[in-house]
């Protein structure tokens, strides 16, 4: 058996034997030199990789507008060897706190779909775009903007202006570096029982949602005078907390439609039903538009199969007719 095992190694020695003798024959003796400084290929072939390639492109959602950038492909050897730090699975350059090694596009230029009108966007020298984030209506950009030693944010529009927010330094390496708020016209909030509360509070003191709808909440809490959920003080103790966090005192401020459900034998100390009957009130007393409903012997939570049919069926239809109808 050893007999045979040297005999198959010799073999494949001595047929390797000849490959190496004819791969080596007519071989220049000085391409065989170590090479004391990195070479190029022919300048046929350095055209050919260093051709023009296709650029970055970010396109608008309305699909009329796009922005496009020169991508870098080749960075010299220095920026790899340069120092960084291994992080998480992640290459970190510690000079901007982005990726080591990354790089955007430059000369970047706004275009119109339509007729083709290409508006350039005037960006320092040594800027490069590592990407766009549209608006939903396709009228306004985020950049994020890369230097050597830091990254930007930039916003811009279709009509090829920028501008730069001051005083705020950038870091791409825990996911999207910015995102717009979504159009608020086409969104909705609901929220079940302390979800409930913060619907309702949501629309009184803010526009980011085009209607709501509040499940079993509680909308007075003077009405838990001796604390809820990880409020410990009393109300004696926190009286302008107690009403700052109650949207029964803001109804007038609710400009949304909302929808109140609650179930009309809610045990739960803090949701008494009441809590909904009185908001549904101040709300339409002050001109708002609410809907209430009050479901047959549910308690805090809805268990019949009719009650919640018919609490879905209210849902859909109340965002189908105030949010689906809703132009962008």
């Amino acid at each position: 058996m050893k007999r045979m095992i040297l005999k198959s190694l010799v073999l494949i020695v001595i047929s390797a034997i000849p490959v190496i003798t004819i791969a080596s024959e007519g071989t220049p003796l000085d391409s065989l030199q170590a090479a004391t400084e990195w070479q190029k290929p022919p300048h046929e072939i350095m055209e050919v990789l260093h051709a023009p390639q296709l650029p970055m492109v970010w396109i608008a959602p309305t699909g009329e507008h796009m922005v496009l950038a020169e991508p870098i492909l080749y960075p010299h050897l220095a920026e790899f060897a340069a120092p960084m730090h291994k992080l998480a699975g992640m290459r970190v350059n510690p000079a901007n706190n982005g990726y080591h090694g990354q790089h955007g596009g430059t000369s970047p230029y706004l275009v119109h779909v339509n007729d083709g009108i290409t508006t350039p966007l005037n960006l320092p020298e040594d800027a490069e775009v590592y990407n766009i984030d549209w608006t939903v209506d396709g009228q306004r950009f985020a950049l994020t903007v890369g230097y050597p030693d830091r990254i930007e944010l930039w916003t811009g529009s279709v009509d090829g202006n920028l501008n730069k927010i001051e005083n705020i330094a950038l870091n791409p390496l825990m996911g999207r570096t910015v995102t717009w708020l979504t159009d608020p016209k086409r969104i909705g909030v609901i929220g079940h029982s302390h979800g409930g509360l913060m619907v309702a509070n949501l629309l009184a003191h803010t526009d980011l949602f085009q209607a709501g709808i509040a499940r079993s909440g509680s909308y007075n809490k003077t009405n838990q005078p001796f604390g809820f959920q990880s409020e410990r003080r009393s109300l004696f103790e926190a009286r302008d907390a107690y009403i700052q966090v109650s949207p029964t005192f803001f109804a007038d401020q609710v400009n949304e439609p909302i929808l109140i459900i609650h179930g009309n034998d809610d045990s739960n100390p803090g949701t008494l039903t009441f809590q909904s009957e009185v908001f549904y009130e101040a709300v339409r007393g002050s001109g708002g538009t609410a809907r209430l409903i009050l479901l047959p012997f549910e308690d805090h939570g809805y268990r019949a199969r009719e009650s919640v049919e018919h609490v879905i069926w209210e849902q859909l239809r109340w965002f189908d007719k105030y949010i689906k109808t809703q132009e962008p």
